[in-house]
């Protein structure tokens, strides 16, 4: 059964470090708390439902006053669940099982996590075609399990199925198609529809060198950059365009920077350099 009392001693290896294999479920609790007692045999089904895949780890604020401090528990009984070293779900107060069950669903591995790990080292290896079908078996197996959805269309896209991964992309429900992740996606299958027929980066190159005023090639190998993973070559290109002329087809140069910022990551210190830069040439 994964269902633990810790202390302050334990605390650190009981949640922070177990919490990077699996969730962990930590209930501050105490004796003469009414709600607590009642709340206990059902957290000791989940632990026996899910063991193996979360911890439940209790902690009686009485004898723990430090650690209730620390986490800002002010009434009991209050769960946290940690994921990674940190609290990514809080809920105070008796529970229902269908709201304690709901509340560490979302964290749970599911088998689609490890097919995701899988394709990614296949990809590694060079065998994009292989990721690309383990990845569609996955989906098929697991349609709601988006995760898996962003992952193959990133992997379409590394075998230049453009229109595949747009495809997934679009498929997406409300929610999904705004995280991070899935903006990243549409910003690479927009560059990625750019480059389709466009020449390759070294001829580019030489275009940019034989006229640096071709603003067209440059937008075509800030994209290649960008999609060849050399963020940084890719941004100085767009942002020469912003330079050079800000009319050019509607202010392309600032356009595509900020697209490209999804995909490196918007909080990125290199984003936030170039952000910086950017905003410079505007005002």
């Amino acid at each position: 059964m994964s269902l633990v009392q810790t202390d302050s001693a334990r605390f650190a290896r009981d949640v922070l470090a177990a919490s990077a294999e699996r969730p962990v479920l930590v209930d501050f609790w105490a004796q003469w708390c009414g709600p607590c007692v009642a709340l206990a045999p059902l957290l000791e089904r989940l632990a026996q439902d899910l063991a193996g895949r979360l911890d439940v780890v209790k902690v009686d604020t009485d004898s723990e006053p430090e650690l209730a401090a620390r986490y800002g528990v002010r009434a009991l009984p209050t769960l946290k669940l940690f994921r990674h070293g940190a609290v990514v779900e809080e809920v105070v107060g008796m529970q229902p099982p269908a709201v304690l069950r709901a509340l560490v669903d979302k964290h749970l591995e599911k088998p689609g996590d490890a097919v995701i790990t899988r394709a990614r080292a296949k990809l590694a290896a060079g065998d994009a075609a292989a990721a690309v079908k383990m990845l569609h078996e996955a989906v098929r197996a697991e349609p709601t399990h988006w995760p898996l959805r962003l992952e193959l269309a990133s992997a379409l896209l590394d075998v230049q199925d453009v229109t595949g991964a747009d495809d997934v992309v679009r498929e997406l429900p409300a929610n999904v198609a705004e995280d991070a992740a899935a903006r990243a996606l549409r910003a690479r299958i927009e560059l990625a529809r750019v480059v389709e027929h466009a020449p390759a980066a070294a001829q580019l190159e030489e275009q940019v060198k034989a006229n640096p005023d071709d603003l067209e090639a440059r937008y075509l190998l800030g994209a290649r950059h960008i999609l060849a993973g050399e963020h940084e070559a890719g941004l100085e290109q767009m942002l020469e365009i912003m330079r050079r002329d800000r009319t050019f087809r509607e202010d392309l140069g600032r356009r595509s920077l900020v697209s490209a910022f999804e995909i490196i990551g918007s909080d990125s210190d290199l984003a936030k350099r170039f952000r910086a830069r950017m905003t410079g040439l505007m005002y």
